[in-house]
């Protein structure tokens, strides 16, 4: 079965960056025992790679590997970038609101310092 953050904001925001923004958009997490700290590379000719993680709103949490590997990445000059939303389905606005983030420095770390209270950079 499908987790909802993969229905309600990767699906809806990864079909907006191929089908709306003409990215290349590479799935690397398989399941909860994936040794990648994020849900995706993306590539455009134009705007480089960024490696993103989803997240449903209020829903936030990150597992033992991403509390163990964000660290390493980050740390290594990784830039990660997370999606946060309640539900991307038709909501352009928000669709918009999210993709302009990956414009945005990184905020992985953000969410790390969250969950992570000895993680700084």
């Amino acid at each position: 079965m499908e987790q909802p953050e993969t229905t309600l904001v990767a699906r809806p925001f990864k079909d907006y960056m191929k089908n709306t923004k003409g990215w290349h958009v590479e799935n690397v997490h398989g399941n909860q025992f994936s040794s990648l700290p994020f849900d995706c590379i993306a590539v455009h000719s134009k705007y480089d790679i960024r490696c993103i993680e989803f997240k449903r709103e209020g829903k936030v949490s990150l597992s033992p590997n991403q509390k163990k590997k964000l660290p390493i990445w980050l740390l290594n000059g990784a830039k990660i970038w997370f999606i946060v939303a309640e539900d991307l389905r038709g909501n352009l606005p928000e669709l918009e609101r999210q993709y302009a983030k990956l414009f945005a420095p990184p905020n992985a770390a953000f969410y790390l310092t969250s969950f992570h209270r000895s993680f700084r950079i």
